[in-house]
């Protein structure tokens, strides 16, 4: 079957972004990959999107994930007093993201020629477009950083700022303004590529009541502050009063969810409590997924859900970096499964998808 599908999206997950590698290896049997023009993605799915968009060959993908060492990502100082000081006073972050830079600039140049490539550039040498989340706390607004809006940001600067977990990794100073992951804001942009211009051909967008309701809202304003305003609440992207929101049937999205989580989101089960312990990194780490989660619980509708791939992460913690190769392998099977799965559903005239043309 040929798939409408032009545009990727990758929720944000941490370590949990390894089912991601079967959902890839999904999609480049069904002959999609091939067919999209645009990745983006928060944190994990930011770097997820960056791997597709450097079009790297699937057997590479796999040795790139296989060779990963999660652990080396918490590179602190051995020193309580320089943790401190870098958690309290400089980038308010335990652990430094120097190693993950180190590690996605090398990955950038052995692919591009160099590890300062902008999205520009990228753009140029393999016509993919690729859109990472932010958040702006100087701001207190999200930031996208595409071609678009940033064509000449170097790729490594921003996935290093989507993927800035708050208190976990040192923020990023950047343009003047802290940045840290762009999941506290967006941790799911599954809207990111709701605009007209998006969309490839007419019978591939359609319109919902809640992007009805922002339009009539947009044409009876004349100040762009307010415009704007409203277009990063709903579409989660950039400025352009003159380009439509629209609901693009050309996006598929994937979100990584435990089966409580999945349950939650189909509204036939109560909130799971999660252990916080004595621990400043678990009591962190679970304030910033307080934060990630209640902003997503009132952005996700059937429309979107329609249009996204629920993996199963099982009992798998977004911060355990500490992952056995064993439970890496059952989170790409899950991603793997539940992209067939999908797809299936998507191919079977049957079930009734919003998404479908």
């Amino acid at each position: 079957m040929a798939y409408p599908f032009r545009n990727l999206v990758f929720e944000g997950g941490g370590v949990k972004g390894s089912a991601y590698i079967g959902a890839i290896r999904a999609l480049n049997e069904e002959g999609i990959l091939p067919e999209i023009q645009r990745f983006g993605g928060t944190s994990a799915g930011a770097i997820t999107a960056l791997l597709l968009g450097l079009s790297i060959p699937f057997a590479d993908l796999v040795k790139i994930h296989k060779d990963m060492n999660f652990k080396a990502f918490k590179d602190d100082d051995f020193s309580i007093v320089q943790d401190n000081i870098r958690l309290f006073f400089d980038g308010f972050g335990i652990y430094k993201g120097d190693f993950f830079t180190e590690w996605v600039g090398k990955i950038v140049e052995k692919w591009t020629g160099s590890k300062d490539t902008t999205f520009q550039q990228l753009y140029d040498k393999t016509g993919k477009d690729v859109f990472f989340q932010g958040t702006n706390i100087s701001t207190h607004q999200l930031r996208t950083f595409s071609r678009e809006t940033t064509p000449d940001v170097p790729l490594v600067v921003a996935v290093r700022i989507s993927m800035s977990i708050p208190f976990f990794f040192k923020s990023v100073e950047w343009d003047k303004d802290y940045y840290v992951d762009g999941g506290v804001l967006d941790n799911y942009p599954i809207r990111l590529f709701d605009r007209k211009s998006f969309v490839n051909k007419e019978e591939h967008f359609t319109t919902t009541d809640t992007i009805d309701e922002v339009n009539k809202l947009i044409s009876n304003i004349e100040d762009h502050f307010t415009i704007r305003s409203l277009h990063t609440k709903y579409n989660a992207s950039f400025f352009d009063p003159t380009d439509e929101i629209v609901y693009n049937k050309e996006t598929l999205g994937f979100r990584l969810e435990s089966q409580a989580e999945v349950a939650m989101l189909k509204h036939i089960a109560t909130s799971t409590e999660h252990h916080i312990g004595h621990s400043l990194i678990h009591f962190a780490w679970n304030l910033s997924q307080t934060m990630i989660k209640g902003h997503e619980s009132g952005k996700t509708t059937k429309e979107d859900a329609a249009r996204t791939v629920f993996i199963n992460t099982f009992f798998t913690s977004a911060f355990n970096f500490d992952i056995t190769e064993e439970e890496k392998k059952t989170l790409m099977n899950s991603g793997y499964t539940s992209t067939k799965d999908y797809l299936h559903q998507f191919n079977t005239s049957e079930v009734k998808l919003f998404n479908r043309p």
